[in-house]
Formats: C-alpha cells, structure tokens, sequence
C-alpha cells in the first residue's frame, strides 16, 4: 500500500515587503508535508503484522516468532536447501511468495481468509510438490498431504500452525514433513543361525539405526515360524541422555515402535504401505529394559533390543522379511531381512 501528500497550496509570488512572512508560510508547508508523509509511513507500518513460520523435517522442533514488522520467515532446515511458500485467499486481495533465498512474506494486520500454502520443498536434492490426488484439503493445523518428487519415496507432510482469520499478533505457520528411509538388505547366514550374528547396515535417518546383531531363538511351536531377537545401534553418533530419556539422533528410544513382516512388498516400501504394516500389532522400546549403553561391543553406539519377534509362517518357504521400525509417529525406517537357505551337504 502506497501513500502520496501533494502539496496543493498556491504558490507564493514573493517581494520586499512581505518575503519574511511569506518564507515562514512556504517552510511551514514544507513541514507539513514532511509530517504528513511520515505519518502515512507510520500508518501503513501500524497495518503489517510479522509472523514467523517453518518447514522442518521430523524429527525436529517448530521454533517460531512474532516481532511485530511483517515479515514471514522460513528456517533453513536439515536437508532443506529450497522451498516455496504462498501467501493466498486473503480478503485484501494481497498476494506474495517466499522462497529461501526470498524468506519474507508481507501480512496485514487483521487481514481474513489468508493461508500460507507450502507449494514446494527440495530435500536432499530433490524438488518434491503435492501429489496429485493426495494434496492439502483445508490447509489448517492437522491437514497432512503427500508430497512427491520423481524417482523418489514419497514424503508425508502435515500442517502444525496456519494464520488465523483475522490475522492476529501471535500467529505462526509451521509444516513439518516425514520421510521413509531404507536400509541395507541383510541375510541371516545359515551357517550362523542360532547364534548371535553381527551385521553391517548403513542406517539412515530417520530413525537412525544398523541392525547390529539378529539372534535366532528357534521355531515356533505351531506354524513353523522363526524367532528373532535384534539388537539395533545408534547409527550416526553415541546414544545420549540417560534413562528413561535416551535419545539416538534426536528421537528419544521411548518414541520408537517396531514390527517384523512377511517381505510381500516389490521395491521400495512407501510411506503409506508403512502406515499400513505399524497401524496395529507393533511393539515399542522400553528405554528401562531395552536399552543398551554404549559400550566396546556391538552396538558399540548404544541402542536397544527388540522383544522376540515372529516371522512369517514357514520359515523355509518364506524366507524374505521387513523389519520396520517407527518414530514419532509417522517416520520411518525398515531392512529387508532374509533366512539363508540350507544347503544339503
């Protein structure tokens, strides 16, 4: 919003007799209008309102701030390197759009009907954008969406703040978004099964763990399915904190369920088949029991051990397994696991 003062008195014709009081008239109109124009500043200065947002991936945590000039200020996250964010539907008619190079948003003060749309986000190099079908429906605090880039997994994204209606002081706006990781196939060796195994994965967030150890506890008695127990290690760096608020790269143990399946799945898990295997029927970390410190023996970073779990019926005939693991709800991170088949000797 601009504001332009004009001047409009008539001008003054000066001459000897009256150029002092004349002068006086033309400097006092001069300050008027210096006034009048910081005012209108002012005034439009008064109308804006600075609301901060952020777009983090999880786990992480929505910092967010109002300063009262009117700007919207976007994190520069993990693994985040662009992004675009649109101001639309307010009742004023005023649209803008942030980007990271770009970060500020202009909001009125009391404006209506404004939301601030994530359009895009690029993680890890890759640009990622609504999916078709499966995008944000009321743009609110809850709403999720997926979000897809080519070539990759899928991301789950969901709204934790959005303006209100009127834009009010002590608004924020922040996305968060949850992604699925895959680790490194593994196979039990059959020359090993029955004894505690040490494997090698290359773990990523999120969650952050190898597969350390898989130790085989026999079979079931009815069905003819394997018995697994896994010793998970903190991947990236030493397990922090102390008991019962362990944490492994930022997710607390407490916030880590799990669950091992039958590998029925061709390529790559996707965040909403996830969803599906940890909807029911998993089981979560006790950091009291489970937990197991850093130490000079695998998991040398510290981690946690899961329960016994039980494969899929058969274990010979289906040897192909998923164990999936879980955090704060909508991360996650999973193996494929596999029983190595006997060989006649």
């Amino acid at each position: 919003m601009l504001y332009s003062c004009t001047n409009t008195a008539k001008p003054n014709t000066l001459s000897s007799t009256d150029s002092q009081s004349s002068s006086a008239t033309v400097d006092a109109s001069k300050m008027n209008s210096t006034t009048a124009a910081t005012s209108a500043q002012q005034a439009l200065n008064a109308n804006q309102e600075n609301i901060s947002t952020t777009v983090s991936e999880q786990p992480g945590s929505a910092n967010a701030s109002s300063n009262g000039s009117a700007a919207l200020g976007l994190t520069d996250p993990l693994n985040v390197t662009a992004y675009s964010i649109g101001l639309v539907g307010c009742a004023t008619g005023y649209t803008s759009t942030a980007t990271l190079a770009s970060p500020n948003l202009q909001v009125y003060k009391q404006d209506k009907s404004c939301l601030a749309e994530l359009n895009s986000v690029t993680y890890n190099g890759s640009a990622f954008t609504p999916k078709a079908g499966a995008g944000f429906t009321t743009w609110l605090a809850g709403d999720t969406a997926t979000f897809s880039a080519t070539g990759m997994p899928d991301i789950s994204v969901k709204v934790l703040a959005q303006l209100s209606s009127p834009i009010l002081s002590a608004d924020t706006v922040s996305y968060q978004f949850y992604v699925i990781t895959q680790g490194t196939t593994n196979t039990v060796a059959n020359t090993v099964v029955g004894e505690a195994h040490s494997m090698s994965v290359v773990g990523q967030d999120p969650p952050d763990y190898d597969i350390s150890v898989v130790t085989f506890g026999g079979v079931s008695v009815s069905g003819g399915s394997g018995l697994f127990t896994f010793k998970m290690g903190c991947h990236t760096a030493a397990v922090t904190g102390t008991s019962p608020n362990n944490i492994c790269t930022n997710v607390p143990l407490t916030q880590i369920k799990y669950k091992l399946v039958q590998d029925t799945y061709s390529g790559v898990l996707t965040i909403q088949q996830a969803q599906t295997i940890m909807s029911a029927g998993t089981s979560s970390v006790l950091d009291t029991t489970d937990y197991i410190a850093p130490s000079g023996t695998a998991p040398t970073n510290g981690g946690f051990v899961t329960g016994q779990l039980t494969g899929p019926s058969q274990m010979s005939v289906n040897p192909n397994m998923l164990l999936v693991l879980q955090s704060n709800g909508l991360s996650y991170e999973y193996w494929k696991v596999q029983v190595q088949a006997l060989v006649q000797q």
